[in-house]
Formats: C-alpha cells, structure tokens, sequence
C-alpha cells in the first residue's frame, strides 16, 4: 500500500509538503494521523482544494519508516 513512498521521488516534513503544494507539484499525500492538527491541517485543506489525494498513516513514525528516512515525520508529498 505505501509502496510508493520508497519508490517515487518525495518530499519530506510540512513545510516542504505544503511548498511542493503551492507549486503544484504534488501527485500524492501523505499525512500521519498522531501529527498536530495546527501542523497538518493546513496541508490538509490545500490539498484538498487542489484536488491531491490525502492518504493517512498511523503514526509519524510508521510514515517515517514507510519513507525510508530515520525520522519521524508528519507529512510526506509524492512528487509529479
């Protein structure tokens, strides 16, 4: 299911998701579900109104791992 997390080019963390968004430059995002409301959501709301899939992970550290990167992590942007 998280397949492409490994596989295609990404951004990771907020504030490189929500940038990658206004771009619009995002096929794809990925939101971790123990995240803060006041760190996602905004992220969230762009994404939805340009029409990006959101998909919700567990935990910041499950979307960490599923990534490849050593951290946690609150969002996660597949690239176009």
């Amino acid at each position: 299911m998280f397949e492409d997390l490994k596989l295609k080019k990404k951004v990771v963390g907020t504030k490189q998701t929500l940038k990658s968004l206004k771009l619009n430059n995002v096929e794809k995002v990925y939101l971790a579900k123990d995240a803060s409301v006041n760190v996602v959501q905004p992220i969230e709301i762009l994404a939805n109104q340009m029409k990006v899939p959101v998909i919700y992970v567990p935990t910041k550290k499950e979307l960490g791992e599923f990534s490849g990167i050593e951290i946690s992590s609150a969002a996660v942007a597949i690239l176009k």
